[in-house]
Order: C-alpha cells, then structure tokens, then sequence
C-alpha cells in the first residue's frame, strides 16, 4: 500500500477544520499522512488543529500564499507516493482516499484523479464532477447543481476539482506542481496543472466513487470577475502554440462580446476589472511568453488533442444571467456559434 499525502490549505478555517480532518483521518485507506499548510490565518485555527489533531502535520507559513502557494509548500513537507489535495470546508466519505489511488493504480494512462464533489447544504446536487474548460478558456463546474445520481461512470475529463484530486508525486517532479510564478492567487491553478499533464500524454479521471461533500457558495465579485478573466487568458496563452491561437482568435473574438456584455450589466467595477485584465496581460506579457516555452518542451501529444477535450459550449451560472429566459437564449445564441467555429478550428489545428 503506498502513502499518500493529504494536503490541506487554510486560511481561516477553524469552523470547517474539525468536520474536515475528522473526516479525513477516519479514512479505510490507511496509509497516509495529513499536512495542513495554514496561511497566515487569525482565527486560532492552528492552535485547534494541533490541540484536537495531534497527528497531523502543520506548516505555517509567514504570509497568505493563496491556495497555489500554500499547496506548492505542502508538496515539499510532503512524505508519500500521491499527494492528494483537498479543501478544508469539505468532508469525505470513509473510502474517499481509497477510490482515488485505485483510479490511478487501475490505468497506467491515468495520472490524476479527481472526485464527486457534491453540494454539503444539499447532498442530491452537483458541485462538480471534473471541471469543464471551454475552448476559449472559460472553465465550468462540471455538473454544477444537477441530480447526484448523474456522472455515475469513470470517465475523462479536461481538468480537476481543486477541491479534491490526487496525482503521483513522481508526476509532480516532472512537470513541476502549481505555476504561482506569475500570481498566487489567480484560481486556474488546478486546470493549469492538468493541461500540463495531458499535454504531457497523460490523462485526468474523474471517478464517481470518491465523494466529498463541500460547502460550497457561488459568490462573484469585480476581483473575482477579474482574476477569472486573468487567469482565462493565462490558461490559453501559457499552455496553446502561436498557430492555435492564431485559429481561435474569431472565437476569442465571441468570447470577449460576452465577457464583456457581462462586465456591462454588472457595472463599472467590473468594466474596470475587465481593463485592468488587458493592463495586467501586457505588463506579463514577456513573462507569460517564456512561461509557455517551457511548456512547450514538455509536449508529447498536438494541440488538436487537448481541443477535443475541451467543450464548445458554454453553460452560465445564475451569476451570469439571472432572468432565465434571458439566460437560455444567450446560451442558446452563443453556443450556435460556438459549435461553428470549434468544428473549424479542429479542421485547421
């Protein structure tokens, strides 16, 4: 049985910490160690955790390094043969752990599993199974708010929950964990990490049978609309080759008629934020160019490939578009062109 090393960020947790490690630590899997990286947090939670959870491992660090930060710090106080990350306002059913590494142990193409995240307010319902990326890089919660008894199959997909997912350390030594070089805090590094390892030949899994239950809310903010927006342009220019942007700028083109229409409809602070995006990508642009060469060595398989497992829809939340008339007929307008547009761009890659 190989060790696993179960990495935890808080920040100000104390309230969930409990719940979670309780959870964690009463797992059939038992090979493994807990490490909860704390970020500079004032609640008293680390005294908590080392108090009521003497068996589990805290780093603290000097500052809030944000969840890329706090996990790169944890991989290197780390022990085992996986690392598996999880959030800390979640609990975990007894086998969680145990599904994760047989995901991996089954297929030697598998690299990264990821759970069935559902809603903890609401058990039934969907957080996420994987995460979608649109082609144009919007990512989506895959599954977010249906029925439970969907995604009930092993299958591919694009990109992780950060919430919760494993992969080999030996994995993490090649292609290195999150990329916070160019922001800590800029919340794609879950899907940034994935792309890495397909474009490296390797596959993501999301297994059905590993379940986590996450307080999760949906809370948007012009900072939050701005570091998705960043952190969209990052994921395609860091991880794409010139000749694919190149195709897809039409439908990059479509995507900023949306994003932007969004930002209009919420107002001025997020009209700023989204010009404060364009500021920030030309003041990057040189680090982001010599980021994506990098990336770039470590290529095994052509952009064509990573395309098909990105989709060409598009599926807004009700933080989009909150009139739900207004919202099927915009999703139903782009999706349209979408669908025109990605069959012509997987002719042209």
């Amino acid at each position: 049985m190989q060790m696993v090393s179960v990495i935890i960020v808080n920040y100000n947790s104390g309230e969930h910490l409990k719940e979670c490690l309780s959870s964690v630590l009463g797992q059939s899997y038992t090979n493994f160690e807990v490490i909860v990286i704390d970020n500079c947090s004032t609640d008293g939670s680390v005294k908590y955790a080392q108090r009521n959870f003497p068996e589990v491992k805290v780093v603290k660090n000097s500052d809030n390094l944000g969840y890329g930060g706090g996990n790169n710090i944890g991989f290197k106080n780390a022990c085992g043969d996986y690392i598996a990350v999880l959030n800390p306002d979640t609990v975990v059913d007894e086998d969680w752990l145990k599904e994760l590494v047989t995901a991996i142990q089954r297929r030697p193409d598998v690299k990264m599993a990821t759970s069935k995240v559902l809603l903890y307010h609401d058990p039934k319902r969907i957080n996420a199974c994987g995460n979608d990326m649109h082609f144009t890089g919007l990512v989506f919660s895959r599954g977010l708010g249906e029925r439970e008894n969907r995604y009930a199959k092993e299958e591919y997909v694009v990109a992780p929950s950060g919430c919760s997912f494993l992969v080999p350390i030996e994995l993490v030594e090649e292609i290195g964990f999150f990329d916070t070089e160019l922001s800590n805090h800029w919340l794609f590094e879950d899907t940034d990490l994935a792309i890495r390892l397909q474009l490296r030949g390797y596959k993501c899994l999301f297994t059905p049978h590993s379940k986590v239950y996450h307080k999760f809310a949906l809370k948007m903010s012009s900072l939050r609309y701005f570091m998705l927006e960043r952190g969209r342009y990052m994921l395609l220019l860091k991880n794409l080759s010139r000749k694919t942007l190149a195709i897809i700028l039409p439908s990059l083109a479509l995507t900023e008629i949306l994003t932007w229409g969004f930002a209009i409809l919420k107002g001025q602070e997020y009209v700023m934020a989204k010009i404060v995006v364009y500021k920030w990508i030309i003041k990057s642009w040189r680090k982001m160019i010599k980021k994506r060469r990098g990336v770039q060595k470590l290529i095994r398989i052509s952009d064509k490939k990573i395309l098909k497992l990105m989709t060409c829809r598009i599926n807004l939340s009700e933080e989009w578009l909150k009139k739900r008339l207004f919202k099927t007929a915009t999703e139903t307008f782009f999706n349209v062109l979408y669908r025109i547009l990605y069959k012509i761009t997987l002719l042209l890659v």
